[in-house]
């Protein structure tokens, strides 16, 4: 991300239009490239502390499946936010993937139904819960709250999904 960026910032933000356009064939190249994108360097500040601890806490966790689990949580989120976002609107950021890893560490703290992840789950909920909240209501111009939306149901989807799986 933080790579990208600063090439972005180079090319004058001309990057930035490889984000999700939805229901566009060119912009379903977003899926992949938009949760490198940011619109600012407080945008990709914001994303990197909480894209780490998500990615630490389900890595320590769920180590064989970690990778699995990311492209999934990445490719959920960025396919629904491309199906059912507005049209001629841009999503970048990853924001929504930290909804995700962040959704799929809840859930699969509490359908584990062990000790440690579902504690984990509990302190996520507390340390993140309001800024997890604001983040899906929507109050700001230019913030994909469908990509949270999306990112938080995708991770909770797979973490059912892997939870039932063997």
């Amino acid at each position: 991300m933080w790579g990208v960026y600063f090439l972005n910032l180079m090319l004058f933000n001309s990057i930035n239009q490889l984000g999700i356009r939805p229901r566009e064939g060119l912009g379903l190249i977003g899926i992949v490239t938009s949760p490198f994108l940011h619109g600012s360097f407080y945008h990709l500040l914001g994303n990197t502390l909480p894209f780490v601890v998500m990615s630490a806490l389900i890595a320590t966790f769920y180590e064989r499946d970690f990778l699995n689990i990311l492209i999934g949580i990445t490719f959920a989120t960025g396919l629904c936010t491309w199906l059912f976002g507005a049209i001629n609107s841009l999503h970048i950021g990853a924001s929504g993937v930290v909804f995700g890893l962040t959704g799929f560490t809840i859930t699969a703290g509490f359908l584990t139904k062990q000790f440690i992840p579902m504690s984990i789950a509990i302190i996520v909920i507390a340390y993140y819960g309001m800024t997890l909240l604001f983040g899906l209501i929507p109050s700001r111009k230019g913030v994909s709250y469908l990509g949270h939306w999306m990112g938080l149901f995708s991770g909770m989807g797979i973490a059912y999904l892997y939870n039932i799986t063997p």
